[in-house]
């Protein structure tokens, strides 16, 4: 008796070993690697300061982040003598800041100013300043010898996220203590300090 079935299951497996590697390949030369697109959101700024000699004109940040911000500036003031060390005395009162009170609020009780609006990736603050500052020296005479002290003003920043998870309060208020209100036309801004 002759095996009717043997054509049949060679002619199949002849099929298989032809359709198998074929389809496989297919699928690996279709497939494509997929990268990960979910870019961490990074918070960062930078001061960029004009001054000339002993005038300072400007006082910016900028946002070097990859997400909209809130930027808030303290401000630093020492006395230097001539060679540029902070010295631990005091030579009077230091000089005014006149400040934009337009785009900024200030917090009276540590001498930070709030940039009321986020501030977009790569772009800066409206100056701080609405005058020049300038360091002007003092004097003091001791054993003959004079000896001349500057005031200095140093430029702190720091930057937090602008935006919050939905339905969440932004963090600028949970961090800094600062109340986000928003305009007529939906925009927010920072309006004042939370009591307490």
């Amino acid at each position: 008796m002759k095996n009717k079935g043997f054509p049949r299951v060679l002619i199949l497996l002849l099929v298989l070993t032809v359709l198998v590697p074929s389809v496989f390949a297919y699928m690996i030369h279709k497939s494509q690697t997929v990268e990960n697109a979910f870019i961490p959101g990074k918070v960062d700024c930078v001061v960029k300061e004009k001054f000339n000699d002993i005038v300072k004109s400007e006082i910016k940040v900028q946002n070097t982040g990859n997400v909209k911000a809130y930027i808030r500036v303290r401000l630093v003031f020492n006395w230097v003598d001539g060679a540029g060390t902070v010295v631990a005395r005091s030579f009077g009162t230091m000089p005014d800041v006149s400040w934009d009170m337009i785009n900024w609020i200030k917090d009276e009780a540590d001498n930070t100013y709030y940039y009321k609006y986020p501030v977009e990736v790569g772009e800066e603050t409206g100056n701080l300043l609405t005058k020049n500052w300038t360091m002007n020296a003092v004097s003091e005479d001791t054993n003959g010898l004079t000896y001349y002290y500057y005031p200095v003003m140093e430029v702190l920043a720091e930057a937090i996220q602008a935006d919050g998870k939905d339905g969440d309060e932004p963090a600028v208020t949970d961090a800094w203590g600062v109340i986000v209100s928003k305009d007529a036309e939906g925009n927010e801004y920072l309006s004042g300090f939370a009591a307490g």
